[in-house]
């Protein structure tokens, strides 16, 4: 069973207006504060020409980035009176520049009971758990290399 999907890139936010651009600025932090899922998102670089851009690692798709930012924007600023401005009309427009899937990280690899067993050093054999039967396990005798060890 998989976790949920994650996701790593770089968005960026282009403002219409002087004035959403640096609320905005001012304020990233309390609109990261309600995303609602799990992830990091960097503080806004400024690019120039009202733009930033924000480097994220997010639990969710990449086709779900900007909508789960655009909730989290409305919940921050909201329109006064009104809802939300719809796509266009908004007071910016985002474009996801860059993103990737992350896959889940990989469980660490099972390891039976043979890598207790003690080798030795110039060994080329196999041992068969067949061979180990009547061992003296208890009394300090170390499988692999025959040598006793005084207990």
């Amino acid at each position: 069973m998989s976790g949920p999907t994650k996701s790593e890139g770089v968005f960026e936010l282009r403002f219409k207006t002087e004035k959403s651009f640096q609320h905005f600025g001012q304020q990233y932090l309390r609109c990261y504060g309600n995303l609602g899922l799990q992830g990091k998102l960097s503080a806004p670089d400024d690019a120039g020409q009202l733009t930033y851009t924000i480097g994220f690692q997010m639990d969710c798709g990449c086709q779900s980035v900007l909508g789960k930012f655009r909730k989290a924007y409305d919940k921050t600023f909201p329109t006064p009176g009104a809802a939300p401005a719809p796509g266009p009309d908004r007071d910016w427009t985002g474009q996801v520049l860059f993103c990737k899937v992350v896959p889940p990280a990989a469980a660490a690899p099972h390891r039976g009971f043979t890598h207790r067993i003690a080798k030795a050093a110039n060994s080329t054999t196999t041992t068969l758990v067949a061979d180990l039967a009547r061992q003296p396990w208890l009394n300090g005798y170390a499988l692999g290399n025959g040598t006793w060890i005084a207990a």
